[in-house]
């Protein structure tokens, strides 16, 4: 009875668990190719420098990334979300953020009133406002507007851009400020910083946070020793992040029309692939791809947290299970030949969540 209640436990489990998109992920890709819908999905074909052939998959792009036309538009700096949207926003940050405070709960960190918290890459402040409502001393959010300039449509190195994009983002920032109470708006501040050459004060934050950030760093060594700066002794720091070897660690403009495209082609091979399948988004696809995503491996993330002196509490790759069976010999040593220091964990964590600690002495 006891063996029968097990397998019915760990089938609701898998049952529950599994995931809808990879699902229909791997029934698209992995069907035989005498698959007549198969066949219809198969869109084109590119060759790589190596002169392996890749299938492209008619839709994989909006399974692996919803929304990505969303990044193509031009921005209209007169504009602010709608409440609707903000509120849509507010619903998905809420979720990141509750996960990952109950993963500091484990650990028996929780925020208080006597906080002083740092968010790193608190674009337009969802989360940032989030936290204030759990009433700690204060909340620093920290940005830079560079990177919103490397993935704008129409790209001008000029302080007025500049001007335009921080103009927009501070808007955006009220906008969400007016659904907290005024308490809550009172703990909030931003900064524009860097937190990779950052001005905020040493030992000055008991908690630094971040979602969807530290893939973005362009130097992610030299972050990790300013979070530790940064930090009161004793103080912590925890991230979600969404690594670039995954399978959707291309983000919107950099995924391609076949699994782990972007981690498969060579530098070279991935401008050859836009400009013969995406010449209208070649210019900002090579940006965000050049200037917003960094190589960070786990095993090079695990030398960074050591440099910077952190004591290591949570390291949480998030693996999707689906993926192992995806990958086949030809993926990974396409991986490898361009990166041959990640490992298959690199490949299967769509995301990955760390927790440091700042000794005492």
């Amino acid at each position: 009875m006891k063996i029968l209640l097990k397998r019915f436990l760990i089938y609701l489990i898998q049952k529950l668990s599994l995931n809808e998109r990879l699902a229909s992920l791997n029934k698209l890709v992995n069907n035989e190719v005498n698959n007549t819908q198969v066949k219809d999905k198969v869109f084109g074909y590119f060759i790589d420098s190596f002169g392996s052939e890749h299938k492209l998959i008619e839709g994989l792009r909006d399974k692996i990334k919803p929304g990505w036309k969303g990044s193509l538009k031009k921005k209209n700096y007169e504009n602010i979300p709608s409440n609707e949207a903000v509120l849509d926003q507010l619903h998905y940050s809420k979720s990141q953020f509750n996960k990952l405070k109950r993963l500091m709960s484990i650990h028996s960190v929780r925020i208080s009133q006597e906080m002083d918290i740092l968010e790193i890459g608190a674009a337009n402040g969802l989360a940032t406002f989030q936290i204030a409502s759990k009433q700690p001393q204060s909340v620093l959010g920290s940005d830079i507007v560079q990177y919103q300039i490397n993935q704008s449509v129409i790209r001008k190195e000029n302080q007025q851009t500049k001007e335009l994009e921080s103009n927009y983002r501070n808007k955006a920032r009220k906008k969400v400020g007016e659904l907290f109470d005024k308490k809550t708006k009172g703990i909030v501040s931003f900064i524009e910083d860097d937190i990779c050459n950052s001005r905020i004060e040493s030992s000055s934050k008991d908690l630094i946070v971040s979602w969807d950030t530290l893939e973005h760093l362009n130097n992610p060594q030299k972050a990790f020793e300013e979070m530790f700066r940064i930090l009161k002794p004793g103080g912590y720091t925890f991230h979600e992040y969404n690594p670039f070897f995954s399978f959707n660690g291309g983000h919107s403009l950099c995924t391609l029309d076949f699994m782990w495209g972007h981690v498969r082609l060579s530098s070279t091979d991935f401008q050859k692939y836009l400009k013969q399948f995406r010449p209208f988004e070649y210019d900002i696809a090579m940006r965000f791809y050049s200037e917003n995503l960094n190589r960070m491996t786990v095993n090079q993330l695990k030398q960074y947290i050591e440099i910077a002196g952190f004591e290591q509490i949570m390291f949480f790759p998030n693996i999707y299970i689906e993926n192992y069976f995806e990958l086949n010999e030809k993926i990974f040593v396409e991986c490898k030949n361009n990166y041959p220091s990640l490992e298959l964990i690199d490949l299967v964590s769509p995301a990955l969540y760390i927790g440091l600690k700042k000794p005492v002495s």
